[in-house]
């Protein structure tokens, strides 16, 4: 790659940014799961949290209310009848306020939407497609 395509490629990435700056750190619902929208390592980061798992996903692109997200390392959590002992790992502790971790933590998917609607947290859904 040279000068030129970096420079282009830094321009790309930093008008991306700023198209995702107004909705960074908020949630949104779609489909039986909540979403947060978030930057790690100077990656945009889709969190996707269930009752049953939480899968982290870096976002590719955002169009007219879509994103484009690509799977990363997995799940960050697994949750199963019988065994509950999740401790977020430093990236998952990165991802989450210490609120957020700990309806995540007592599997309270509810209780977790309740406390993102009263604090005004939630924004109006995107449809998710993985790359």
């Amino acid at each position: 790659m040279d000068w030129r395509e970096r420079e282009m490629l830094l321009v790309n990435e930093k008008a991306f940014g700023n198209r995702l700056q107004p909705i960074m750190e908020y949630w949104f619902e779609q489909m039986g799961y909540l979403y947060k929208i978030t930057m790690e390592n100077h990656m945009f980061v889709l969190v996707k949290v269930s009752e049953q798992e939480v899968v982290a996903y870096h976002i590719h692109d955002l169009k007219d209310s879509n994103f484009l997200v690509q799977s990363l390392s997995g799940k960050l959590a697994v949750f199963t009848d019988t065994e509950f002992d999740w401790e977020p790992t430093s990236f998952g502790e990165k991802l989450f306020t210490s609120d957020e971790i700990q309806f995540i933590q007592n599997r309270d998917y509810s209780g977790l939407k309740d406390h993102l609607h009263k604090n005004t947290q939630l924004v109006q859904p995107f449809n998710v497609y993985e790359k």
